[in-house]
């Protein structure tokens, strides 16, 4: 029985547009195994090695840091309208998953920062992290903890805007994370 045949209302498949490459994807400059999103070609190119430091170009790893806490907000949130307004409610559930949307980027990039900090050396003789920043030489060792502690004192203020136990257990939760 031919192919064409098994579903109805469709063309014969044809072996060359079956067969046929996908364009390869856009690459940055300075390394042959990263693929550039499109919004980086707009940017000015100072700022790709610190974007690219953070991960900022890769958020997969942020948003399975946020989707679960934002999950727990609006969970939270709900219990909370048996005791007050709707509209109370409501604008403080989106000023914590704002706050928590921040941290959650800017934290998960203080990590990847860290990271090639301490990993730069090794980074520079594995053929698949060798493009990274620290490791390729787009960015230097000082400039890179220059980025870190902005990274993390934006990390502490959106702490500080929570309350007590939560800056409490967010502080004890660090011995954990180093």
């Amino acid at each position: 029985m031919h192919r064409h045949l098994l579903c109805r209302g469709t063309a014969p498949l044809r072996p060359s547009a079956a067969l046929a490459k996908p364009p390869p994807p856009r690459r940055y400059p300075h390394s042959s195994l990263e693929p550039t999103p499109p919004y980086m070609s707009r940017l000015p190119s100072a700022a790709i090695p610190y974007i690219r430091l953070a991960r900022i170009d890769r958020p997969a790893g942020s948003y399975l840091l946020f989707l679960p806490g934002a999950w727990s907000i609006s969970m939270a949130s709900y219990s909370l309208l048996s005791t007050a307004p709707l509209g109370s409610v409501t604008l403080e559930m989106a000023r914590m998953i704002a706050l928590f949307g921040i941290g959650a980027f800017v934290m998960r990039g203080a990590g990847c920062t860290i990271n090639d900090m301490w990993d730069r050396d090794l980074d520079k003789k594995v053929e698949r992290t060798r493009g990274r920043p620290l490791a390729n030489g787009d960015l230097t060792w000082f400039r890179a903890l220059v980025f870190l502690g902005a990274q993390l004192t934006v990390g502490l203020g959106v702490l500080l805007q929570l309350n007590w136990f939560s800056i409490l257990l967010g502080a004890s939760s660090l011995s954990l994370v180093i």
